[in-house]
């Protein structure tokens, strides 16, 4: 995988690339590239500043499809964008401590907002921190073996 960058705005585009299976790891990526490459020139052609942009090429790492039919070969040859709006972010912190003992303690942290999901585990003191957007509604859960949070 090959990846070069964007510029932070209030959104950038994420172009993917690439191959079927069929030539050298090599080429493919080279040909994933051109592909991106493609895609990038045609998109700066309609108004759209590179600097938006971030590029991965995979070559044939990231088949959709089976390589073993000229239809799968045919969808795995593909570039794909997805567009993404920055967020201003802050940091959630916290230690997960045991009440009888005031000790931290190892535990996974679930953290949600309404269009999303991700976990965490704290450290060996309880410490964890996770960037979340300002503004968002959370719902944090916390799970620790032997504990009933």
């Amino acid at each position: 995988m090959v990846e070069y960058g964007y510029e932070k705005k209030g959104f950038f585009l994420k172009i993917t690339a690439h191959t079927d299976s069929i030539g050298s790891n090599k080429n493919n990526l080279t040909l994933s590239e051109k592909r991106a490459r493609a895609v990038q020139f045609f998109l700066s052609e309609k108004g759209i500043s590179v600097d938006s942009l971030s590029v991965s090429v995979f070559g044939e790492a990231r088949p959709v499809a089976e390589n073993t039919s000229e239809e799968g070969r045919q969808r795995n040859r593909r570039a794909t964008i997805e567009i993404f709006q920055k967020r201003k972010m802050s940091t959630l912190e916290g230690v997960v401590l045991n009440k009888e003992t005031g000790k931290g303690i190892v535990a996974n942290i679930i953290v949600r907002t309404k269009p999303s999901r991700d976990s965490l585990k704290t450290d060996s003191i309880g410490y964890f921190r996770k960037q979340v957007p300002v503004g968002a509604v959370l719902g944090v859960d916390v799970y620790a073996k032997g504990f009933f949070l």
